[in-house]
């Protein structure tokens, strides 16, 4: 998950808006669901959004799950208070 998040950070952001809904959202929200390691995914998504701020200054690309990523990211909150 990490992974996914650096590339999408160091990649072009024309780049990133292209790939991000058909190759990395579908994975992502079936990973959020069975994570075990909410960090891992945290830190992901969190240099995901990071990627898509800066491709979103450029290209004015919107994310189309992003009401998904965002529950997710509740339901990864409420079970872990550690992060």
């Amino acid at each position: 998950m990490r992974v996914w998040g650096w590339v999408c950070l160091k990649a072009d952001p024309d780049l990133v808006t292209s790939r991000i809904e058909p190759h990395i959202m579908g994975h992502l929200l079936v990973i959020m669901k069975d994570a075990l390691q909410g960090k891992c995914v945290v830190i992901g998504i969190t240099c995901i959004a990071q990627a898509l701020q800066k491709a979103h200054s450029k290209t004015n690309y919107q994310l189309k799950t992003r009401n998904q990523l965002l529950e997710g990211m509740i339901i990864l909150r409420g079970e872990s208070k550690s992060f």
